[in-house]
């Protein structure tokens, strides 16, 4: 064989994953995310990890949805957040993403039993025009939240219920739903702030004289 046609035959470079060397792991939200706008995603990541880690925390998502970067302008930056950085950032062992919901599937009733029925029936929602599709809202994005930790292990940010759920409020509405979500079984609603916390034992860093400081504060 001459050396034209073992040229021809070469396997091309395996090309290294752009997440070696970063404290993420990969997750399904990336899995038609490539190129630039990946490197985006993590690059972004990766600023919340260090902003938390040099700061201890994070205030609130609104200041990193403000600073975030997106890959263009068509794309709305908290959608990007709530979908991409927030979900790569939150693989990262040492930082804890406190504003989303979580689910505990061994106590949390199956979506659409009888048990979650039960227990749906004694949230008191009241009978107004404003809450009218309260009931539909919960019920979708209880199963939302159910079918994502179940699948993934991993929390939900509000937003991506409020996206994914099939009902959809008025938005002066959610924050009154959201209470009532979270007192189903097994449901823990966000926390109060810091919307970001650096869990690991070692201590933030302090910022350097002259270094320019992240906009995550």
């Amino acid at each position: 064989m001459t050396e034209y046609m073992k040229a021809g035959n070469e396997l091309p470079e395996e090309q290294p994953d752009p997440l070696d060397n970063t404290p993420f792991r990969d997750i399904e939200e990336l899995r038609f995310t490539d190129g630039e706008d990946l490197r985006t995603v993590i690059e972004q990541a990766q600023k919340i990890h260090r902003t938390a880690k040099r700061n201890g925390s994070i205030s609130d998502d609104d200041s990193v949805i403000e600073s975030v970067t997106v890959p263009n302008e068509h794309i709305p930056r908290d959608s990007f957040y709530a979908y991409k950085v927030g979900a790569l950032a939150q693989t990262c062992d040492s930082l804890q993403w406190n504003s989303v919901f979580d689910i505990d599937l061994t106590t949390a009733p199956q979506p659409d039993s009888d048990a979650f029925r039960e227990a749906a029936s004694e949230l008191n929602i009241p009978d107004s025009i404003g809450l009218k599709l309260a009931p539909d809202f919960i019920r979708s994005a209880y199963r939302v939240l159910w079918d994502h930790k179940n699948d993934t292990g991993r929390p939900l940010h509000p937003h991506r219920l409020k996206a994914d759920a099939e009902a959809v409020l008025k938005p002066r509405a959610y924050p009154r739903v959201f209470d009532y979500l979270g007192q189903l079984p097994g449901v823990t609603e966000p926390t109060e702030p810091p919307a970001w916390e650096y869990v690991n034992d070692e201590q933030p860093a302090p910022t350097e004289a002259g270094e320019e400081a992240e906009s995550h504060v």
